[in-house]
């Protein structure tokens, strides 16, 4: 028995052990460079440190043989890099903004001096990637801020990436939380993760947590030609990161309204007022410190209240018809029993089912007026618990009613890694599941 569980053992120390060293989908960024001297000489041993401009984390790396440094893993922000060498001058670059899923190249360039001299360069960075053939647009937080959207649902920034168009009228997609088309291929073929996490449902492809819009710091839609650690579609994939805190405090209220008393009328209208229409939708979001440099939060939370009254055109019988008095109709009717045609088209009272007459009589006093409440949130915090260990972000998605699958992902003890709580329920009910997983060396 004991070999047995001796083996048992060791296979699961392989697994716990192989576990550590597997990595989330990239929704970070990598800085990769070269330094040279001024005549094109390779300086290996030299210090590249990279600092977040608005947490203030740093992280340091070495340049190998060739000169070249490679470091992963970066949350998307500002930064501030700079690379120094016994015998020159320290050569700073800033700022250098990093986008999710972006391989940034930022090459260095020391001249002969002392290590106190520094020579700052503030020239941004060519765009182009030439280290990934991947191809993709990145949203900014500034169109999901100011640009105007109808119903604040971050899917309609899609349309601002080439190649993407609106999802056909009607579709199961399209009435359930939108969906678009990318080049060509169909809207089911999507694939979208939310700060690293699968948040797709398997089904229909359907995005299964949407995020507030002011929650959203950016997001990158790649298509085609995406690297294998994506995969699983033909379509694009969407990649998404919510907003995290920084050192100095922000946050945002806001309410965007429609009123029908702001509208015009509409053609088809009854006489008399004007249908009745309100739709509130309001958030706020706040995010900053709990220590300086160590422990940030943000949390955000969007509700929306919408009354709509509609105005349809159908055809509606005659109230003698309601009594079995077809007269004004030209084409008999006809007597299912016996064949043949009612006198004057007039059914006798003694043949009206009772249920029927008590439907017909309700029947003009139908109205429709149509209404929807929902209300979403997320809360995150991103803490570095030392200098070679944080934890890494693992949002558990839930809401009431849809079928969340989250697919948990162990990270590398040695990167950063946020906790986020997320939940979008309908306003009657509201299920919020939170989940915290910590690096094998922060335990």
């Amino acid at each position: 028995m004991k070999p047995h569980i001796s083996l048992a053992a060791a296979i699961f120390l392989v697994l716990t052990a192989g576990a550590a060293t597997v990595y989330g989908q990239a929704f970070t960024a990598t800085l990769v460079g070269t330094v040279a001297d001024t005549g094109a000489g390779i300086l290996p041993g030299a210090t590249v440190s990279i600092t977040n401009i608005g947490t203030g984390q740093q992280w340091n790396a070495t340049t190998d043989g060739q000169g070249h440094y490679n470091v992963p893993l970066l949350p998307p922000g500002t930064y501030r890099v700079s690379a120094e060498l016994q015998g020159f001058k320290r050569s700073v670059r800033e700022p250098i903004t990093l986008q999710v899923n972006q391989q940034q190249r930022a090459d260095f360039t020391l001249d002969l001096g002392q290590m106190s001299e520094e020579v700052v360069v503030t020239a941004e960075l060519p765009m182009v990637q030439t280290n990934t053939a991947t191809v993709g647009t990145v949203v900014t937080a500034r169109e999901t801020t100011e640009l105007p959207l109808n119903g604040r649902n971050f899917l309609q920034l899609n349309l601002l990436v080439p190649g993407t168009l609106p999802a056909t009228k009607g579709t199961t997609l399209q009435t359930q939380g939108g969906a678009i088309n990318v080049h060509g291929m169909r809207e089911s073929s999507n694939f979208f993760w939310l700060d690293g996490i699968d948040n797709t449902t398997q089904a229909i492809g359907q995005l299964i947590v949407n995020p507030p819009t002011y929650s959203v710091e950016e997001f990158r839609v790649m298509s085609p030609t995406y690297s294998a650690e994506f995969g699983r579609t033909a379509g694009a994939q969407i990649n998404v990161i919510t907003r995290s805190g920084a050192n100095t405090m922000h946050g945002d209220a806001y309410e965007f309204f429609r009123n029908s008393a702001l509208d015009a009328k509409n053609v088809f209208d009854p006489p008399g007022p004007i249908p009745l229409f309100r739709r509130n939708q309001y958030g706020f979001d706040t995010g900053g410190r709990v220590v300086r440099d160590r422990t940030f939060f943000f949390a955000g939370y969007e509700g929306l209240r919408s009354r709509q009254a509609g105005t349809f055109t159908a055809k509606v019988p005659l109230p003698q018809m309601l009594n079995g008095d077809f007269s004004s109709l030209s084409t008999p009717v006809v007597d299912p029993l016996t064949g043949q045609p009612f006198t004057r088209n007039i059914i006798p009272a003694a043949r009206l089912d009772p249920i029927g007459r008590g439907l017909a009589a309700n029947a003009d006093r139908a109205s429709v007026r149509v209404g929807d409440a929902d209300d979403a949130g997320d809360e995150r915090q991103d803490s570095w618990i030392e200098r070679e260990a944080r934890a890494f972000p693992q949002p558990l998605l839930s809401c009431g009613r849809s079928p969340a699958s989250a697919q948990a992902t162990t990270a590398r003890a040695s990167r950063w890694a946020p906790t986020l709580r997320f939940t979008r329920c309908s306003a009657l009910s509201t299920v919020l599941v939170s989940h915290c997983r910590r690096s094998p060396t922060c335990s």
